[in-house]
């Protein structure tokens, strides 16, 4: 039997089903811990959310319900703001951050309303806010106006879902006439304090797939009542499952059934064409697949090369064998290469680091450099310190700047561009760099992996991250080791550093030195392994 559906259910249901299906009829596993990047988005979430209501607390008064009962008697006293509602029916449970009371008979004509709207409770009816912890900074208004606008598009995006769980349960309660405009907001972080973000028609009528958003709730929701604990969904790799409980469980289930969904660049979106074909194993895939074969978001049917590179990834997995399917590799000649990696925050708001692992190859001398700024404020500066140590270093002989994936020049595009950097120097970066994941690897390199990370891919060849070997020292003394190392608990590592927590600063520092030793240790064991083919 289904418990009742929640917010999360509902977005969760549209990332991963399964993961919906696990939770109401998976008895018997133990889910894996939260990650620290988890529980700091929590954290954060619950500190901001906080913020927030004392700011609320200074002016009005706040009813925060222990249960659905208790919600339901402050709507029927008309009490301003409710936080924590416990809003419930027969399907269905929500836990809303806030509800906040509009008046249908004011004077102020800077609100619109008509005098005949009206809910269950009276001349009156409560509108849902949702406070998230996703930062929104002011200033963007005034520096790039479409940023702040298609920012404001991808929170609505982001969670709409709950809010419209909200929204049917609150509709069902308060039972408004038509005239009442029962808005869905968002609270998120600014600069200052909070800015208040309501829904926009065009979000509302096409949510997702040119569909209105009440459309995409309800058939989820339908969905979800549908579960059958005989019926189960089967596991399938996706970009939910970095940070999920259940990815341990689904992952040691997708190994055994060798499922097809572990080749990388098979989507999830392809599965109901891969079924009709009889594929559900690597080998399935490998044995059956053609140049002819169609699969939705995966094959046209017309992509040879495509083809036959998904074929050699099978086959790679099978064998368990690495394929290089490019010309062969040459190390470059320049007097010295810069292995580079930068550390942001998510959506490149703050660029705090730049980290270069210089290799001198007239010399063989190495060292790790870095540039890093505790604060938004200093991010123009340590950007400016990282171009003239770079100009420093042409002045001394040829250079090449090799770093891993596409963030590093998105960055320096963004930043280029917020601080009036000029075309000379943005080229002198760009046309003496390479981004070896683009230029070495997609397209050429098959190795018996799920993803082509960094952290994925070093290792294939035997790099250890030493920042997680090492101990480190709190501020009361205490000794410890990192439980992880990766992109998620580097943007926690930077909260904690900027709050006063000084020793994170050499945790931040010690794992950029590391990505940027891992890209040479690949750089390098690929020129030794690629270099030499026929």
């Amino acid at each position: 039997m289904i418990k009742k559906i929640t917010a999360s259910d509902i977005s969760n249901y549209d990332s991963c089903s399964r993961k919906i299906w696990l939770k109401f009829f998976e008895k018997d596993f133990e889910l894996a811990p939260v990650s620290g990047f988890m529980k700091y988005l929590a954290e954060q979430g619950n500190i901001f959310e906080k913020e927030c209501i004392d700011i609320l607390k200074e002016t009005d008064e706040v009813y925060t319900p222990s249960n659905f009962k208790e919600t339901i008697s402050f709507m029927k006293k008309g009490v301003k703001y409710i936080y924590q509602a416990v809003l419930e029916d027969e399907n269905r449970v929500g836990h809303v951050d806030l509800l906040r009371r509009v008046d249908c008979d004011v004077s102020d004509d800077s609100v619109d309303f008509e005098e005949s709207c009206s809910s269950i409770f009276g001349n009156y009816y409560y509108e849902i806010i949702d406070i998230k912890s996703a930062i929104l900074y002011s200033d963007i208004i005034e520096t790039d106006l479409d940023k702040f606008l298609k920012k404001s598009i991808a929170l609505q995006k982001s969670y709409g879902l709950q809010l419209f769980h909200y929204y049917e349960l609150l509709d069902e309660i308060q039972q408004c006439s038509d005239d009442c405009d029962v808005g869905l907001y968002l609270w998120v972080k600014d600069r200052v304090g909070f800015s208040e973000i309501k829904f926009e028609e065009k979000v509302l009528n096409s949510f997702k797939n040119r569909k209105p958003l009440e459309e995409n709730y309800l058939t989820l929701f339908e969905e979800i009542q549908m579960l059958d604990e005989d019926d189960e969904i089967e596991p399938f790799k996706c970009s939910a499952c970095e940070n999920c409980e259940w990815k341990t469980f689904c992952f040691d289930k997708m190994k055994k059934d060798a499922h097809c969904s572990l080749i990388r660049g098979v989507q999830k979106r392809g599965l109901a064409d891969l079924n009709e074909l009889g594929i559900k194993t690597i080998s399935d895939f490998y044995e059956k697949v053609d140049d002819k074969t169609k699969i939705k978001y995966v094959l046209t049917g017309k992509d040879s090369f495509k083809t036959f590179k998904l074929r050699k990834q099978a086959q790679s997995l099978i064998e368990d064998k690495d394929f290089y399917i490019g010309d062969s590799l040459k190390a470059f000649d320049e007097d010295y290469l810069l292995f580079y990696d930068i550390e942001g925050e998510m959506g490149h708001e703050f660029e705090y680091l730049h980290g270069v692992w210089e290799v001198n190859q007239n010399t063989g001398d190495k060292r790790y450099v870095s540039f890093i700024g505790s604060d938004k404020e200093k991010e123009g500066d340590v950007w400016n310190e990282f171009l003239d140590y770079v100009k420093g270093v042409k002045k001394k002989g040829s250079f090449k700047i090799i770093y891993y994936a596409d963030y590093e020049r998105v960055a320096w595009n963004n930043l280029s561009e917020r601080y009036s950097t000029s075309s000379k120097d943005l080229d002198m970066l760009m046309n003496n760099s390479l981004d070896i994941l683009k230029e070495w690897i997609d397209n050429k390199l098959i190795l018996p992996r799920y993803n082509y990370s960094i952290k994925t891919v070093a290792p294939f060849y035997g790099f250890v991250w030493e920042c997680t070997q090492n101990w480190y020292e709190d501020e009361n003394g205490e000794k410890f080791q990192l439980d992880e190392a990766n992109g998620g608990e580097s943007i926690a590592w930077l909260d904690y550093w900027l709050s006063g927590k000084e020793h994170f600063k050499q945790i931040i520092l010690d794992y950029n030195k590391d990505d940027c030793v891992a890209t040479e240790f690949v750089y390098s064991k690929m020129v030794e392994r690629y270099g030499s083919l026929k």
